[in-house]
């Protein structure tokens, strides 16, 4: 799985949902979603530039982009399904925690207990493995296809339930397109790699950016605008 077929996954999510947004607009929930999308695309170029000099930064820059992903998916989850939580409160660990009792409040439904699972042991190796520094380059690739895996059956999940969302009265899905335009996608990737190598030189900690969309964050750290995304 890569970044080609989540956004296809996204797109069957928008169709089934009616979630797409009209042209040239920005919902809280769009803005969410492009969030986890741009920091989960991070992920693989991260693995793909190291080297053995390179592997600590590596680690270093891996987990907290893992996190941030988990992180704004939750915010979609808080947004798709209106939970009357602040935007504090919209984080993984206690989407984690809480999961179990909201699919009894809300009535959502499909495999929930497996989802549920899914949740806790990203969360466990996420953040045991970042305090202990000690994960391999093939530890991180596989923990990387767990973060797809359930990045799909999070989307799965929404769709699913549309019924108990803000879209629930959806009634006749279009195909939506795809996320990222073809012909953007190498600037896009350029972009991104290069916003990861540059907090590095000027030695920002990742953590305090984890928590914003990464072009804010990009902006925030050159001043530059970016009129790719």
């Amino acid at each position: 799985m890569d970044s080609t077929s989540i956004a296809t996954h996204l797109a069957q999510f928008y169709a089934a949902t009616g979630a797409q947004p009209p042209a040239g607009t920005s919902t809280p929930l769009h803005q969410s979603i492009n969030a986890w999308l741009s920091y989960y695309r991070c992920l693989p170029m991260v693995i793909g530039v190291s080297t053995p000099t390179t592997v600590t930064l590596m680690r270093e820059t891996f987990y907290p982009f893992a996190y941030a992903t988990l992180d704004h998916l939750a915010a979609t989850f808080c947004l798709f399904f209106a939970l009357p939580w602040s935007r504090a409160e919209m984080n993984h660990t206690r989407l984690t925690r809480l999961f179990p009792a909201l699919c009894m409040d809300y009535r959502l439904h499909d495999e929930t207990d497996a989802l549920s699972a899914s949740m806790r042991d990203l969360h466990d190796r996420i953040i045991a493995s970042h305090a202990s520094h000690e994960a391999l380059p093939d530890e991180l690739i596989a923990l990387l296809r767990a973060i797809e895996q359930y990045i799909v059956a999070m989307l799965r999940f929404f769709a699913h339930n549309r019924a108990q969302s803000i879209y629930r009265s959806h009634t006749s899905p279009e195909q939506a397109e795809p996320v990222v335009a073809p012909g953007r996608r190498q600037q896009w990737q350029r972009l991104m790699l290069a916003w990861v190598l540059t907090m590095h030189v000027v030695g920002l900690p990742l953590r305090t950016l984890q928590k914003m969309p990464i072009t804010e964050g990009y902006r925030k750290l050159i001043g530059v605008e970016n009129r790719w995304l």
